[in-house]
């Protein structure tokens, strides 16, 4: 089906009006990686690729760039290109997953008496641009049905990343999460039992996202499931 361009009328202007506030919230993004980058390397024994070798680092270098192509298409267009929906499924569950899984090492760490400081950057990667995300997700009209099958597709980016960053460790001596250094856990098997509940939480996330694209809070329910569309 041909895609549908942008008329006049009160949904159109809510559209522009969500694309207007993914433009704010790519800029969101790159002021808090540009932050947490300042941040980070203000410690001498920083090094550059480790900050880039952060999962949360390179869902939110995604992130900006979906919600500027996301900006773009509220714009322009009356309906989000089916891929793009589900590419935003993609790179929201890494976002709010991270966020998931950082609140619950924090938490691990303040029951242990551990304090860990967390500046206005992080706070911003790892809990509320997250959050404003999945209300984008949930809320942003022009949205079309995306697949269950959308949660497989979330498998594959983790389990690169996994991959390079078990191979990079040893070799560098620098993990970014501890959970995955097995010094610092009960050993290998420990960190493979954390990576495989951390891929169990994105695998979810995925698919509760892909859920909610049958709720349907602004009116969208004329849309045709993305399966059934031609793009």
């Amino acid at each position: 089906m041909a895609a549908r361009a942008l008329t006049a009328g009160p949904g159109i202007a809510v559209r522009r009006a969500f694309g207007a506030a993914r433009l704010i919230l790519a800029v969101l993004w790159i002021i808090a990686l540009v932050g947490d980058i300042r941040y980070t390397l203000g410690f001498p024994t920083s090094v550059v690729g480790n900050f880039f070798s952060y999962f949360t680092v390179q869902s939110a270098i995604a992130s900006t760039v979906v919600f500027l192509l996301g900006a773009v298409f509220a714009v322009r267009r009356e309906i989000d290109p089916g891929w793009f929906d589900v590419l935003r499924v993609l790179v929201t569950t890494y976002t709010v997953s991270s966020g998931l899984v950082s609140l619950v090492i924090l938490n691990q760490w303040a029951a242990r008496g551990i304090h860990v400081d967390v500046p206005w950057s992080a706070q911003m990667l790892h809990f509320w641009l997250p959050a404003l995300a999945l209300l984008d997700w949930l809320f942003a009209p022009g949205r079309v049905h995306v697949s269950w099958l959308t949660a497989v597709l979330a498998v594959p980016f983790p389990l690169l990343w996994g991959a390079y960053t078990f191979i990079r460790g040893p070799l560098v001596g620098w993990y970014p999460y501890f959970f995955l250094d097995p010094a610092q856990v009960s050993g290998a098997w420990e960190s493979a039992l954390y990576g495989a509940g951390a891929l169990a939480v994105i695998t979810g996330v995925a698919a509760l996202l892909a859920a909610a694209t049958r709720w349907d809070p602004v009116g969208n329910r004329h849309r045709h499931r993305h399966s059934h569309r031609r793009r």
